[in-house]
């Protein structure tokens, strides 16, 4: 998803946040619980990075929860997380749902 995250000083970055397809190591049954990964990006605020998992199912939704949790962050430090074609704010719980909270479930 192509966005532009607005920081709290004002600077504006262009950017997108991407989730890829879990990837299941050594080959194995991605039905089964072996090791799998996610690589998540919030480009311009966190790196890509591989959020392991016991399986690919597990890897996605761990991914999902630690961009929400990256993104909820952003916003509570005053950033935002805006269209890249116009100056709306993205809703972000629509995309992410219960994924989009910190780290105390009960936020």
């Amino acid at each position: 998803m192509r966005v532009v995250l607005v920081f709290p000083s004002g600077n504006r970055v262009p950017s997108h946040i991407s989730v890829g397809q879990p990837v299941t190591l050594n080959d194995q049954d991605p039905a089964d619980n072996y090791e799998s990964y996610c690589a998540v990006e919030i480009q311009g605020l966190q790196p890509l990075t591989r959020i392991s998992g016991g399986g690919s199912l597990q890897a996605l939704l761990l991914g999902l929860s630690f961009l929400g949790m990256r993104l909820h962050d952003f916003g509570a430090r005053g950033g935002r997380v805006v269209h890249s074609d116009e100056d709306s704010d993205v809703e972000l719980k629509s995309i992410f749902g219960t994924f989009l909270r910190g780290p105390d479930a009960s936020e």
